[in-house]
């Protein structure tokens, strides 16, 4: 999946919110489970924050919980390619309750079991969960 085919909040979404000046979805995302967050008023040429589960970690301490510094930058920068601005503060505090408040719900997010294509020289592929088969793909002839 390109960036450009990317649709934020659409059909693929398991949930969308509106928090603040904000649209939230958390779906997945090159197959990764991701909270993805865009400014709810259009500018031309701002972009989306997306943040993966396998970068969670890098936001918040582990013993405190509270935001990171690499968090607070990745946050500041995100403003920009939002066409927010970095040093507004308040979008930038915004930003991060945003990450903390829905950051538990990308934990316990389930992964992406829809069928996909097969790679060259495979004839089926089955995704089990727990000794069951959730999904099943066989190789169109």
């Amino acid at each position: 999946m390109t960036a450009s085919s990317l649709v934020l909040g659409g059909p693929d979404a398991l949930r969308v919110y509106r928090k603040g000046q904000f649209g939230v979805a958390l779906q997945h995302v090159n197959d990764e489970e991701s909270i993805c967050i865009w400014p709810l008023r259009k500018q031309p040429g701002a972009g989306a924050f997306i943040v993966g589960l396998r970068s969670l970690h890098q936001y918040f301490d582990a013993h405190t919980a509270r935001p990171t510094r690499y968090a607070f930058l990745s946050c500041m920068q995100a403003l920009d390619v939002m066409k927010i601005g970095a040093t507004d503060r308040h979008a930038l505090h915004q930003l991060l309750d945003v990450l903390y408040e829905y950051a538990p719900d990308l934990v316990v997010m389930p992964p992406d079991l829809r069928p996909r294509e097969l790679p060259a020289g495979l004839e089926s592929a089955e995704i089990i969960v727990d000794g069951k088969v959730e999904a099943r793909v066989e190789a169109k002839n």
